[in-house]
């Protein structure tokens, strides 16, 4: 049965999303979010030591607390701006456009439709978390623009012997008059709010992000890649997935700061310190189990794969166990995150550990992340431990399954 669905998965299953995966603009979306990561995790620990529960720090920070946001707010308080740049230069290279035009037109396109002049100021309200998407949409615009303006020779050609900077510049300007024009006639002069309409667009997708489903379907998906030897996490929850949980983190960031309930659940990470405890799959008890194997090959992997996997990487357990492609460990790859994804969601949900504001590396041990994830809250860090128990209590029985097939092998070898 385990070969028999193994084989459905291989053959049907992953192709398409192999196809999905190597989509040029999902790439684009992809690069570009890793590369705005660290302003999301730079701006959070600002948050973080600015709001920090504890009645003395508090007291003892406050005169200085709206000067320790500064950092955060042009970090976070701008980041679409920067995810608009970072997307148009990674599909720029895709599309046979020079990379630096890409990301300084879709940067320019963005802040045309998003930040608005009024009464002489710009309003900044889209520069956050909300323009995400609009900053996506608005940078495959501008780089498909200009793209189409080269390809057809509408450009501004300098004569040979111009330094090519120079020459760089010049055949910049029809797209960049275009793109203006354009953005700016739709924003000034027929007075659309783009962001605000791509926001409600978007809005039934934001919803279903943030159910208890969602960490269930992408937990099925992203492991079902894993098990043929694809990056899950790559393709699933970097690629298509973290427009909406970046859009959720900045939401409750947005709520903390005016002192208000944080509404959403399911943002970077949840996933980091609830679901990929020790890696995709949830695998930190594994080296555990591991050294208690009676097949030599087993035991001393789990050493091996202790380190890593504290620090979320699981590569060594998957691949040299392996679990890649090995039938036996389809069912728990496939149930052990996503049962995590529930009871962490419903736990979340019901008011017993706090919601999570504050964007940390993913390799950050998971019980310390999901600690400082909430600001703080210690039964954050509990129920992260539990849940890890929980996976390895699923993960036991095919572990030792596996360990007798190979220690017969091993007998087998030595007659």
């Amino acid at each position: 049965m385990f070969e028999r669905i193994g084989k459905f998965i291989e053959s049907k299953i992953a192709p398409p999303l192999i196809a999905v995966s190597e989509n040029a603009y999902l790439t684009a979306i992809r690069d570009g979010l890793t590369a705005v990561m660290p302003f999301f995790i730079a701006g959070s620990i600002f948050l973080l030591i600015a709001f920090f529960p504890n009645d003395a720090w508090g007291k003892l920070i406050e005169p200085y607390q709206d000067l320790l946001l500064d950092p955060f707010r042009l970090t976070m308080g701008i980041v679409s701006m920067y995810l608009a740049f970072a997307v148009g230069y990674s599909l720029a290279r895709a599309r046979d456009v020079k990379p630096l035009t890409g990301g300084l037109l879709s940067a320019m396109s963005f802040f045309l439709l998003a930040a608005p002049m009024v009464e002489g100021q710009i309003n900044a309200g889209y520069l956050a978390s909300p323009g995400i998407f609009t900053a996506i949409l608005v940078s495959i615009l501008a780089v498909e623009v200009t793209r189409f303006l080269n390809k057809h020779n509408v450009v501004i050609r300098m004569p040979e012997g111009v330094p090519p900077a120079v020459a760089s510049a010049f055949e910049s300007l029809v797209p960049i008059f275009v793109l203006i024009l354009f953005t700016w006639g739709i924003h000034t002069l027929a007075k659309v709010d783009v962001p605000g309409l791509v926001i409600k667009a978007f809005a039934p997708l934001v919803v279903a992000a943030d159910s208890v489903i969602a960490p269930v379907v992408m937990s099925v998906v992203e492991m079902a890649l894993w098990f043929v030897g694809i990056h899950g996490a790559s393709v699933i929850e970097v690629g298509v997935l973290n427009p909406f949980l970046l859009g959720n983190l900045g939401a409750n960031q947005a709520a903390r700061m005016a002192g208000q309930p944080m509404p959403h659940i399911f943002v970077p990470p949840f996933s980091d310190f609830y679901l990929t405890i020790g890696g995709c799959g949830a695998m930190l008890v594994v080296p555990f189990i591991l050294m208690t194997c009676r097949s030599k090959r087993l035991r001393r992997l789990g050493p091996l794969t202790l380190v890593p996997a504290i620090f979320g990487i699981n590569e060594p357990i998957l691949f040299g166990m392996p679990m890649i492609l090995n039938p036996l460990f389809l069912l728990p790859m496939l149930v052990a995150q996503a049962l995590n994804g529930v009871i962490a969601y419903l736990v979340t949900e019901v008011g017993l550990v706090g919601r999570m504001f504050v964007a940390l590396p993913w390799s950050t041990p998971a019980p310390i992340g999901s600690y400082l994830a909430t600001g703080g809250d210690w039964r954050a860090a509990v129920l992260t431990i539990v849940l890890a128990l929980i996976a390895g209590a699923i993960y036991l029985p095919f572990v030792r399954i596996y360990d007798r097939k190979l220690v017969e092998q091993e007998r087998a070898e030595k007659a």
